[in-house]
Order: C-alpha cells, then structure tokens, then sequence
C-alpha cells in the first residue's frame, strides 16, 4: 500500500473486500491488524458478509462498518444490517437503487414517488435511511443534479405504513424463468437470479398519508461517516 502515492497519512476506513475462503481469515485481518497498529489505517470494515463473518471477524480485530449490497428488491442481507444496527457498526448499502430499477420513472417505484411528489430514486434511499440509524447509502452518479437529488432522500420522511408497504412489496425473490424445464444454462440461470421479482409493483395507492407514526429523521445522506465513528 503506498499512501504517498495516494497523498494520504493514512486511509480512514479499509474494507476488506470479500473474505478469501481459501486464507485464514486471521491471515487476512492480520494484515489489516498490522497496518492500523502502524498507524497507516484508522479504521477496518468487511464486504459482503454475513453475521457469522462480522462476529469472527470481531474476535480478531475491531470492524466499524459493513458494506453489503442492500436495497429494497436486494434484502438479503437483512440479518447482517439488524446485527450491525445493535452493535453500533456502520452499514453501507451498495447498489442502493438496485441496479437501476429503482431509479426509473417506469420502475416499480414511479407511480409512488410521483404521488409523493419525489423521485424514485428518492424514495428509494429514504427507505435505507428509514431502516437503521447506522445506514449510509452510496449511490453512484457523475451528474450533480442527481447528486443534489439524492441528497434530498434526507428529508424526506415516510410514516411507518408506508415503510411497511414498500417492504412488503419489493423483495429479491427471482422472476420465475421464461424459458422450458431442462432447457436452463447456467448463464440464464445466473440471469434469472439477478431479475428484480414482478411482486414488486407500484404503490400509488398509498397517496401521501401523514398521521402520528410519520418518521421524520432528517439524516445526513452522505455525512455520517467519520463523525460517527470517531
């Protein structure tokens, strides 16, 4: 690692990036171990494991965030996120908007967010935000206006009805395939998996219910990173 070549003192966060099941996982942390005793890093997360992964990983070295995918059509993850949630470890949703559904005017997310008044993409990361007070999102774009956009996520706020109804609604549950039993490769099977299921559908009916159970945390998108976990 060459933090001269990065212009850096140290990295502030180092994650690990998939746990290597062929090395030892103390093998791999210890490393990692090593290069916050020297003071190169300050702070070590984990990609794209499970609970079993965070509370080995723990045995060996302090973890302060998790990075999985999670959205509302990816929830996999859901028992990692309720782990990292009652542990105080950060969770860092990747590929928060699915992998663009979430974000369409014409996704399973357009005719709610319109009535809402918002953008899909909006209501999208609102629901991470709404889900734990450790969740930082990282939707990619190279455009400002949906930088500032997403922003807005913020505050944005959704009663507990409506978080119920989004997450009952969008799963990660594969369309079921389009081609004949016994015809499958494991390229369309590989496909079929990542499909976004057709339960998950739009919600207008909800229209703009407010009452006593709205949630309104006007949470930073983008800043809850080294403030808290200092």
């Amino acid at each position: 690692m060459s933090l001269r070549r990065l212009r850096l003192e140290r990295i502030d966060l180092y994650h690990l990036h998939r746990i290597d099941p062929q090395v030892p996982l103390a093998e791999q942390l210890g490393v990692l171990g090593e290069l916050r005793a020297e003071g190169d890093i300050r702070h070590i997360g984990l990609s794209e494991v499970e609970v079993d992964d965070v509370v080995r990983a723990r045995e060996l070295v302090p973890v302060t965030s998790v990075q999985n995918i999670f959205s509302l059509t990816r929830q996999r993850y859901r028992d990692t996120l309720d782990h990292c949630t009652r542990e105080g470890i950060g969770f860092i949703p990747f590929f928060p908007l699915g992998r663009g559904e979430l974000s369409r005017s014409d996704g399973p997310l357009g005719s709610f967010a319109a009535v809402k008044g918002v953008s899909p993409a909006q209501l999208a990361l609102a629901w991470l935000l709404h889900q734990s007070p450790n969740v930082l999102p990282i939707p990619g774009t190279s455009a400002r206006a949906h930088l500032e956009q997403n922003l807005g996520a913020a505050h944005l706020a959704l009663t507990s009805a409506e978080l119920a109804e989004l997450g009952a609604h969008c799963s990660d549950t594969p369309a079921r395939p389009t081609h004949e039993p016994g015809t499958r490769t494991r390229k369309r099977d590989r496909r079929a998996r990542l499909q976004v299921s057709d339960a998950c559908t739009p919600l207008a009916a909800l229209g703009t219910r407010t009452g006593p159970n709205g949630v309104s945390r006007h949470r930073g998108l983008y800043s809850r990173t080294a403030s808290s976990i200092e």
